[in-house]
């Protein structure tokens, strides 16, 4: 008599093992795309093509309109406030001429009123023009926000999803499609948001950085647990297909918030661009067709089995030595029997296997998802020194054209004005 505990142990450790461990490899996403980049490499670039011209549609395009439209109000009030001082100019040079002909001290009184009111008039205009450009700069943020705002709604309607909150829901919507999940993808899903290093010393720190190194130690321990928690995370969740291209035709917010200075290219093109992408969703697939149909499939680790066990090494009968050292001879029939038992035994991380392959799917939308956050959050930093440079630069520039203005005006009155009296002096003498 031979123990069967015995052989299914040694088989398990000897046959299972071996040809099970690279299947699990073998049988994830990054395989299958490994295998078939040559057959995915049309769709997947056509897909990268679709979201080139997404940026280009809402994010690219209003962002350069809202740069050119802040440069035209620029423009358009210094230009107003040019052709205003440029009439007040020519009042106040008949107004010079007058006081310079005036014969008496009472016309001089008046006229020389009426010239320093046209300098009060030139000086309030520059004052006026100056304030109405830091205006317009500060405005400028908010319409950039707005812009981001709405291309971040149009990338989740891109994609499908949308957000929700965060918290106990989560972690019940994971636990219940792990559960009960086939091969959908999850219906919730987190993606972290990017985390910029913050340097303690350079900023806020006043001590040596070498006396500092414990705590920074520390608090980057409590940052990472931070982030372990949760905090800097984001959830979505996925819409159906139906929901998902019926969210594409509505408007991406609200026409109150619509602001007054339109752009031409993207109101007109949005509705345009959108009817467009749903009839290419609907027809043929966001990647312009479906999956060529010669893909490579990952094997099954039952199909793999059975091919393994036609093998001559496993064909032939298996060697035991029990405890009183005597050489039994397996039959094949009881080989095949421990193949079935083995493979009832790993049924349920054969499952797992196939779940991994779904969550692999759902992880490049993830990966996609926090580029575009990358992306925008890069933008932001970048308006934001944009806004900088132009504000202290018109600032400067407006304020130093107001000082050589008001410089030149005043010499200029004085010397007329001490011209006149010198010649009104002399006449009345």
């Amino acid at each position: 008599m031979f123990k069967l505990d015995f052989i299914f142990r040694i088989c398990a450790q000897n046959i299972v093992t071996l040809f099970f461990s690279p299947l699990s490899e073998q049988c994830c996403f990054v395989w299958a795309a490994n295998a078939n980049n040559v057959a995915l490499a049309k769709p997947i670039y056509r897909f990268g093509e679709t979201l080139l011209g997404f940026w280009e549609e809402f994010g690219a395009k209003p962002v350069k309109f809202c740069q050119q439209t802040l440069t035209t109000r620029l423009l358009t009030e210094r230009q107003n406030a040019a052709d205003l001082v440029k009439q007040k100019d020519v009042a106040l040079n008949f107004a010079i001429d007058s006081l310079r002909q005036s014969a008496t001290d009472d016309q001089v009184t008046d006229r020389l009123h009426e010239v320093l009111r046209l300098l009060d008039l030139i000086k309030n205009i520059y004052s006026d023009t100056r304030t109405q450009q830091i205006s317009i700069v500060d405005s400028y943020p908010g319409e950039v926000e707005n812009v981001l705002n709405t291309y971040e709604t149009a990338c989740l309607r891109f994609f499908g999803v949308k957000l929700t909150t965060s918290g106990g829901s989560f972690a019940a919507m994971h636990t219940k499609s792990d559960k009960g999940r086939s091969n959908h993808l999850q219906d919730v899903f987190r993606v972290r948001q990017p985390t910029r290093s913050v340097d303690g010393y350079g900023q806020f720190g006043t001590g040596s950085p070498k006396n500092d190194s414990r705590s920074s130690h520390s608090d980057s321990q409590v940052t990472r647990k931070k982030q372990s928690a949760g905090v800097n995370y984001r959830y979505y969740q996925v819409k159906a297909r139906s929901d998902a291209i019926n969210d594409l035709r509505l408007p991406l917010r609200p026409e109150s918030q619509v602001v007054s200075i339109k752009n031409p290219d993207c109101s007109t093109n949005e509705s345009e661009y959108f009817e467009n992408l749903i009839l290419e969703i609907t027809t043929s697939g966001i990647i312009g067709g479906e999956l060529p149909a010669e893909l490579i499939e990952a094997p099954l680790i039952k199909e793999a089995y059975m091919e393994n066990a036609q093998k001559p090494e496993t064909q032939s009968l298996v060697k035991v030595c029990l405890k009183e050292g005597d050489l039994i001879l397996v039959d094949k029939f009881i080989v095949n029997s421990i193949h079935v038992r083995q493979i009832s035994a790993y049924e349920s991380l054969i499952h797992r296997i196939k779940r991994r392959a779904c969550e692999d799917v759902a992880n490049v939308r993830l990966t996609e998802l926090s580029l575009h956050r990358a992306r925008i959050q890069r933008h932001i930093d970048a308006v934001k020194l944009i806004l900088q440079d132009l504000r202290s630069n018109i600032t400067g520039e407006l304020n130093n054209q107001l000082d050589a203005s008001q410089s030149q005006m005043l010499e200029r009155v004085e010397a007329t004005v001490q011209h006149k009296l010198t010649q009104s002096t002399r006449s009345t003498m």
